[in-house]
């Protein structure tokens, strides 16, 4: 799937129905053939559908706004031409080309875009596109090894600490720079690192990029607030997971089998 293409459809209908909406705008997905969810439903509204949207396994997009809505012929005969704008709520704005290019890029995609509206109470976008199935690779599970904490809170290592299964050995730093003066003597098997550390000296995100160049450690990056920029794509370089606090034990869990 072009992730491009998905985006910028996304992006076209939400920053649309922004403008109608007093800001609510409300999204939604699912991979599934025929969802039964109504959130993924245009029934109540008055509804410009589509006779080619995929039958086999779909990606589902909902993106459903309470603003002023669409009266029904201009919902039916010109929502997704190109520079025509309905004109009847004070927001209007642009030159009328979001969703005329959100249409053509999803029928490019072998999909589907189909809108519900009723005036008064709002629009309800669905976006179908095909996905192919693939063989997610098998996960071996790790039984033992060493786990390393990096905070400088004490009482985020001493929780986390607790949801680390038996078997393992568990050291706790509160710094980067101690890790590192570890690293040669004690390979750790896993790494969790939180991303902002207070104290002077190396980020959790330069501490696990410097132990990926020395070892293979599964490295965590764990972080309330994803406000670095492009941390996504930095941490993707460097084969390092972004973790979100708070996470629960069963997250952590999860990672070891």
């Amino acid at each position: 799937m072009d992730s491009t293409r998905l985006r910028q459809i996304v992006v076209n209908i939400v920053t649309n129905a922004l403008k109608f909406s007093e800001g609510l705008v409300v999204v939604r997905w699912c991979c599934a053939n025929n969802p039964e969810d109504p959130e993924f439903d245009l029934s109540g509204y008055h509804a410009v559908t589509s006779d080619a949207r995929p039958q086999s396994m779909c990606l589902v997009v909902s993106i459903t706004d309470l603003g002023c809505g669409m009266h029904p012929t201009f919902l039916q005969e010109k929502l997704f031409r190109a520079f025509v704008q309905e004109g009847r709520c004070q927001h209007d704005k642009g030159v009328g080309l979001g969703m005329s290019i959100a249409k053509s890029l999803a029928v490019r995609m072998g999909g589907s875009l189909e809108a519900g509206s009723t005036v008064g109470e709002g629009t309800r976008f669905l976006l179908t596109l095909p996905v192919q199935p693939c063989d997610m690779p098998k996960k071996h599970p790790i039984t033992s090894g060493v786990v390393w904490i990096v905070d400088d809170s004490m009482v985020s290592r001493k929780t986390l600490h607790k949801m680390i299964p038996p078997h393992f050995t568990v050291s706790q730093f509160a710094c980067g720079e101690d890790a590192l003066a570890k690293l040669s003597t004690e390979p750790p098997s896993i790494v969790f690192s939180d991303f902002h550390m207070t104290a002077d000296g190396i980020t959790g995100l330069e501490l696990l990029h410097e132990i990926s160049k020395k070892c293979s450690s599964q490295l965590y990056l764990c972080t309330g607030t994803a406000d670095e920029p492009d941390i996504y794509n930095k941490c993707a370089k460097a084969n390092i997971t972004l973790l979100g606090k708070p996470f629960r034990k069963s997250d952590i869990v999860d990672l070891f089998v």
